[in-house]
């Protein structure tokens, strides 16, 4: 993000379901309290921990791994934000930890508020594509839809879509506003 002069725009939205937050904690929650005390049995006190035993070197790769990958997720999940800012430099959007997009004013031929249906549009929130072009949204159902000089549509989502239209407009030839 820039920091060099002050945002005209600034916008912070987190990702707001619970539900697959709390899934993804509680199945890692699970899985340690699976995990440990039949590691333990095995590691610590030499007792082979199912029908089917492992062995040890396995045994801690395993559960190294699907702890990485249980923790990556929690760290996703309940980290996952989208940022917006505008200021005299251009359209700065950052889908964290995802990605990155700069949009320099130049570059939009066309803006406009707009409604949409996140599910039956792109298939749901996030990065997506669709027919009406790309997406970045977290949550919600509305946005700003730009197109751009290269002829992609990209439909930024916002919890305050009039204001941030406005602010995109002020920087925008006039040519731009209709």
């Amino acid at each position: 993000m820039p920091t060099n002069t002050a945002p005209d725009f600034y916008e912070i939205q987190r990702f707001r379901n619970p539900w697959i937050k709390y899934s993804v904690a509680g199945l890692s929650i699970g899985f340690i309290l699976f995990f440990i005390p039949g590691a333990m049995k095995q590691l610590v006190y030499g007792q082979p921990w199912g029908n089917k035993p492992v062995s040890d070197a396995t045994l801690i790769a395993v559960g190294i791994f699907v702890l990485a990958i249980m923790f990556a997720l929690c760290f996703f999940f309940f980290n996952l934000r989208l940022i917006t800012l505008i200021n005299s430099q251009g359209l700065w959007i950052k889908l964290f930890p995802l990605t990155k997009q700069v949009i320099p004013f130049r570059e939009i031929v066309h803006c406009k508020p707009t409604t949409y249906n996140a599910m039956e549009e792109f298939g749901g929130w996030g990065i997506k594509y669709g027919k009406r072009g790309k997406a970045l949204t977290i949550y919600g159902n509305k946005g700003v839809e730009l197109t751009l000089k290269n002829g992609q549509v990209l439909l930024v989502g916002s919890q305050r879509p009039e204001q941030l239209y406005k602010c995109i407009l002020s920087y925008l030839p006039e040519s731009s506003r209709h």
